[in-house]
């Protein structure tokens, strides 16, 4: 009995052996220094992690707006105006407040676009191509009075853009000054490049507010009277245009021959999202009779 008490003894100091370092290493991990060590090692190995990949640099403003550029060009106008505001973030430049007019004008939002080329001359008050840009918004607002005071400041600050020169003819156009709008056409003919989008247009303009002139000496000797208008067609307002919301005027002007047909339509302002193609389709559908030598007297209404 006394040796089997002895080996039970014997197992049990052996279990105990066993049991102690677990229950030992369980009170360990169960203390405060197990925790700021695994707390040390856990932000060691992040620390190798974030040293190993490299970190993606901050962008510029500059490249932000580089960016934007390229959006506007892939006509990606919502991020243009995300990258933008996020540019203007960083540093009220003038020509980012510019080119987000121009992007808010491309999206059909006219009252923001006049909002940023605004906030652009208030930046810097001497701004010709700010100043332009503002003429042609209230252009097509036909804002006429503001448009034209925004031209002539262009032009006082030293505006060369051909197309301030084009906003400058439409205006002596609807002043009725036709050669003076000759004028300013031929000299943003000039100064614009050949592949330019719009000189083909502006060539034709030219020629036909040529043949009116010439036709209004006739005119004035009383050879002939002016046809009378005998219909005037509506244009129809487009799906596109009503998504964006887009509102202003197209403002057109229409030769008639001496048979009474639509000879030209000159048109001096755009809107898009296919406005300016259902303005100028309907004058096709004009119907006039043919110059008379009596006086006429145009319908009103």
């Amino acid at each position: 009995m006394m040796r089997s008490n002895r080996q039970d003894t014997e197992i049990a100091k052996g279990n105990a052996r066993v049991v102690l370092p677990f229950a030992s290493l369980f009170a360990f991990f169960a203390s405060w220094r197990f925790r700021c060590w695994l707390v040390a090692l856990f932000i060691a190995s992040q620390s190798v992690v974030l040293s190993a990949t490299p970190q993606k640099e901050k962008e510029t403003a500059e490249q932000i707006v580089a960016r934007a550029r390229d959006e506007i060009q892939r006509k990606q106008y919502r991020e243009a105006e995300k990258d933008l505001k996020r540019a203007l973030k960083f540093k009220k430049e003038p020509e980012t407040q510019l080119l987000l007019a121009v992007v808010y004008h491309d999206e059909g939002k006219s009252h923001d676009a006049v909002k940023a080329v605004k906030g652009a001359i208030k930046s810097r008050p001497v701004y010709p191509e700010a100043n332009y840009y503002l003429a042609r918004l209230l252009f097509e607002e036909n804002n006429l009075k503001g448009a034209r005071e925004a031209i002539d400041l262009a032009f006082a600050q030293g505006v060369q853009l051909p197309a301030a020169y084009v906003i400058r003819g439409h205006l002596e156009v609807l002043d009725r000054k036709y050669q003076s709008a000759v004028d300013a056409y031929k000299e943003a003919i000039r100064r614009a490049a050949p592949s330019d989008v719009g000189v083909r247009e502006l060539e034709e303009l030219v020629g036909a507010l040529n043949s009116y002139l010439e036709s209004r000496v006739h005119q004035e000797g009383g050879s002939y009277r002016r046809p009378i208008l005998l219909n005037l067609p509506r244009p129809d307002y487009t799906e596109d245009a009503r998504r964006f919301r887009t509102q202003g005027t197209v403002h057109l002007a229409v030769l008639v021959d001496e048979k009474g047909a639509v000879s030209s339509v000159l048109r001096f302002s755009r809107l898009g999202h296919g406005l300016d193609e259902e303005a100028i389709r309907r004058p096709a559908n004009l119907d006039s009779l043919p110059r008379q030598r009596t006086a006429v007297r145009f319908p009103t209404g």
